[in-house]
């Protein structure tokens, strides 16, 4: 159980924080999976606004790394201004906000204010206002006012550690009697820049909205890599599947903000003990529907046996393409159907492995045993009305051709005579043909039919032929209609 040994209280050294709480679980700080987490939520908040920025903020007073005892303050800044009216207001926003935050397992506390160091001066109250740091709290706003003077009497009342310039010099400020911002707004300007210097003064100016503070918007990276470690050898799929959970979801909001879909994903499964295990997984169409993706992750744990624990996992993708947003449609469209169809194709391929799943390809040969082959699917861009649909494929030249059946034979059927006629449980009736095919010669398996239609006593109709040019001869059985 995680317990913290001081709410608000940070910078102890690890003998004091033991021996104020014995069941405290340590573990070394990650500046880079910090920053890593915070990149995967900024991506996930351009779902809400591309004017996103991450904090902190590039500013000159800003150090590189925090004091001992100095917070981390890191987070996130949205101009929402714009996308009001799109999520029904300010109050609606905050709960979906607040919704799928938690949803992540995420705590959070918001600030609103025009001016980005006003607002997250008001994030940092909030923060500090929160009495149950272990629960997962909704977002708590403060500074949400409608004009200039309510904000800065707000903004005046708030403490004077807020404003980061300040902190190295709070004992100075607090002993001239400035424990507010308001208070430290009273005292001479000319002196504070004289003792605490420029930047102090700056950062108030920015606050208050008299300096303006610009900000980089944050960009997605061109490639997605994110790694866990777990904290015990994982030895099931199932709990392998929970934790790749969060990778996935950040997945998704990385192809959403780069607006862009993947037909291939890996994850990689560490162990103590090299080779990790790796899961590659395509798509048959480019997508960046979570469920679609979910399903194809779910579907290969399945059947995976775990050769060691698993102490780590790696979610990658290298190769996207643009996807651009369909309007909705009231009928069902092809493209729907191919949609199911490429599912159904993953989840297949998947359980029985890609090169069991094969399509029917017509080839350029007049022989009906030679005129299709079997392929492997690698893509749907083929697939289309006369060929995987069940339709029948009329040659170029189909005006000068017999029409050919559905259901051929594996093998040709040798047929019996009576009468010098065809027979097959009742005398066969020429309707149609002959349509010659001599084809064949460059690999040794030339074939000289006289191919037709015939018809028996219950009007089933069939495709026959016989041999020619010392063949075996007689008459044979080469499919049926429908």
């Amino acid at each position: 159980m995680h317990r913290l040994a001081r709410p608000g209280c940070t910078g102890m050294k690890r003998a004091t924080a033991l021996a104020l709480a014995p069941d405290t679980l340590l573990q070394d700080d990650d500046p880079a999976g910090r920053q890593q987490a915070l990149e995967a939520l900024a991506c996930w908040a351009q779902r809400f606004t591309p004017s996103v920025s991450l904090w902190p903020a590039p500013v000159p007073w800003r150090r590189a790394r925090p004091e001992p005892g100095e917070p981390h303050e890191l987070g996130l800044l949205l101009e929402v201004g714009a996308s009001l009216r799109l999520f029904h207001g300010l109050d609606a926003l905050l709960e979906r906000l607040s919704a799928e935050l938690n949803e992540q397992g995420i705590r959070a506390r918001a600030g609103i204010a025009p001016y980005p160091l006003a607002a997250w001066m008001f994030a940092l109250q909030a923060a500090a206002s929160c009495t149950e740091p272990d629960a997962l709290q909704a977002l708590a706003p403060l500074g949400h006012v409608d004009d200039g003077q309510a904000l800065r009497s707000a903004l005046a009342a708030l403490p004077l550690h807020h404003l980061a310039p300040a902190r190295p010099a709070l004992g100075p400020l607090q002993t001239m009697g400035a424990h507010t911002l308001g208070e430290l707004l009273d005292l001479p300007r000319a002196g504070l820049a004289r003792r605490f210097g420029r930047p102090l003064l700056e950062a108030l100016d920015q606050a208050f909205g008299q300096r303006p503070q610009p900000l980089p918007a944050f960009q997605a990276p061109e490639q997605f890599e994110r790694r866990i470690e777990l904290p015990i050898g994982f030895e099931t799929t199932t709990l392998v599947l929970q934790a790749a959970d969060s990778l996935m979801n950040a997945l998704i909001a990385w192809l959403q903000a780069r607006q862009a879909a993947l037909r291939r994903f890996e994850l990689w499964l560490d162990h103590h003990e090299p080779p990790p295990t790796q899961l590659v997984l395509h798509t048959r169409a480019p997508t960046r529907d979570a469920a679609r993706l979910r399903e194809l992750l779910v579907s290969r744990l399945d059947i995976l046996q775990l050769r060691a624990p698993v102490h780590g996992l790696r979610l990658s993708c290298t190769e996207t393409q643009p996807l651009l947003a369909s309007a909705g449609d009231l009928f069902a469209r092809d493209e729907d159907n191919r949609d199911s169809l490429a599912r159904l194709l993953e989840r297949l391929q998947i359980r029985l492995g890609p090169e069991h799943i094969r399509r029917l390809e017509l080839a350029a040969d007049h022989r009906p045993e030679a005129a299709y082959r079997l392929q492997v699917i690698d893509s749907l861009d083929r697939i289309g009305p006369g060929r995987d649909t069940g339709q029948a494929v009329e040659p170029a030249d189909a005006g000068a051709r017999l029409p050919r059946p559905l259901w051929l034979l594996r093998e040709p059927r040798p047929l019996n005579e009576r009468n010098n006629r065809p027979w097959l449980q009742s005398a066969l009736q020429i309707v149609a043909g002959p349509e010659r095919i001599e084809s064949g010669w460059w690999d040794d398996h030339l074939v000289q039919r006289d191919y037709f239609v015939a018809e028996d006593d219950t009007h089933r109709l069939y495709w026959i032929y016989r041999e020619r040019g010392g063949g075996a001869g007689g008459w044979f059985l080469q499919g049926c209609f429908g």
